[in-house]
């Protein structure tokens, strides 16, 4: 519940002063989510992959306390946390993954991208993102939250050893 409630508190603070990303964004797709995993959303229809991150995967199992520990089904409460009854801004990257529209979204006026990585749930994933997000991973990592909590492989290594 507290990891929930730092989320809050994150998202709050940052709806008083805009992104500048935000400010430059097109938004193309907004309404309410659905959340599908860590890092995917159904808003207004139409299926989502946030740009330039990985959350672990429903069936990947990590290590927590010694334990195994499901960290992508708490990536996606984690999510489904964040955007319950809020409106998402998204913008569409133009790229497209499994069919699916890449984004990046905005929620506050905070990119949602980056929050779900600074909180620990999903993994800095530098193929796309170019290391946008990776300061946003250190400092996860640095204080432990979400998925840093524990031992977890990155997904795009855990999807090629589990073919």
């Amino acid at each position: 519940m507290i990891r929930f409630m730092a989320a809050a508190v994150i998202i709050s603070a940052a709806a008083n002063s805009p992104s500048p990303a935000f400010a430059a964004a097109k938004p193309d797709i907004t309404g309410h989510a659905q959340t599908i995993d860590g890092d995917s959303l159904y808003v207004a229809g139409r299926e989502l992959r946030l740009a330039g991150i990985d959350a672990p995967e429903w069936k990947q199992v990590c290590k927590k306390n010694g334990a195994d520990w499901m960290a992508g089904q708490d990536a996606k409460r984690a999510v489904a946390s964040l955007v319950a009854n809020r409106t998402l801004v998204c913008e569409d990257t133009g790229q497209r993954s499994y069919r699916r529209i890449v984004a990046r979204c905005w929620l506050d006026g905070r990119e949602l991208n980056a929050v779900i990585v600074e909180l620990g749930w999903a993994f800095d994933s530098p193929k796309y993102s170019g290391g946008r997000y990776a300061p946003a991973e250190a400092e996860a990592r640095a204080a432990k939250r979400g998925i840093h909590a524990g031992t977890c492989a990155r997904p795009w290594d855990w999807r090629r050893e589990n073919k």
